[in-house]
């Protein structure tokens, strides 16, 4: 059995430099906005996109003010535990990446 795998290529010297020195020419840049900020209106707008997602639903016309109040409750507890879920979902995928797993 040979030590390498068939398929497998090795990365030469002038690869391996090329690489390296794309790695130090990448400068992090400061985000415009804010991630909470971000958050915040995204979770403000999937609530309203429930809350008129339920009104349109329903056949009463005109919409009472208990099903607006209730379904706009409803739109920002369902919208803000979506948007905690997505918040893990990423903060937990970047965690991975980052580590040595």
């Amino acid at each position: 059995m040979s030590a390498t795998t068939p398929g497998a290529r090795r990365i030469s010297e002038a690869t391996s430099r090329a690489v390296a020195s794309v790695t130090e020419q990448y400068v992090p840049t400061e985000p415009i906005v804010d991630g909470t900020f971000t958050s915040v209106c995204a979770g403000v707008l999937l609530a309203t996109f429930i809350m008129s997602a339920i009104l349109a639903m329903g056949s009463a016309r005109p919409v009472p003010v208990y099903a607006v109040v209730g379904s706009g409750i409803f739109g920002a507890v369902f919208g803000s535990f979506l948007m905690g879920a997505v918040h893990l979902a990423v903060t937990d995928s970047r965690r991975h990446k980052d580590g040595d797993h």
